[in-house]
């Protein structure tokens, strides 16, 4: 990846409840540990993880890119590509050689740029802080 960027996995609604989870944060094809997120999770949601299995529950996908934001501010991302875990798996099927399997979750994943990233933000902040 070219990018200093996260790559955000959505799980399929949560038990019917159209609750949302992450089931997976990576960074070139590399895990976080969750101890970490379940600590940013507390402070952007005010409580714990609820899910033993991802990190959630979140009440839709708008949720789960203002968390990924956050996560990008906590390890110093420029932004994420978020993909439903079936567009995800879809491209693990097709037995792409790796370089073409990131190039491709590029392509599908919905880039969200990070607030923190950009030139103009960097300037504000010494501005206002």
């Amino acid at each position: 990846m070219k990018r200093k960027e996260l790559i955000l996995v959505a799980g399929c609604p949560h038990f019917g409840h159209g609750q949302w989870n992450l089931v997976a944060i990576m960074d070139q094809g590399q895990h976080y540990l969750e101890e970490n997120l379940d600590e940013i999770y507390y402070e952007a949601f005010g409580q714990k993880s609820e899910l033993g299995d991802g990190l959630g529950p979140f009440e839709n996908l708008e949720e789960v890119e203002v968390f990924g934001l956050g996560l990008c501010q906590s390890f110093g991302k420029e932004g994420f590509r978020l993909l439903t875990a079936q567009e995800f798996n879809e491209l693990k099927i097709n037995g792409l050689a790796a370089n073409e399997f990131w190039n491709k979750v590029r392509e599908k994943g919905k880039w969200v740029k990070s607030l923190n990233s950009s030139p103009r933000s960097k300037i504000l902040r010494r501005i206002f802080n």
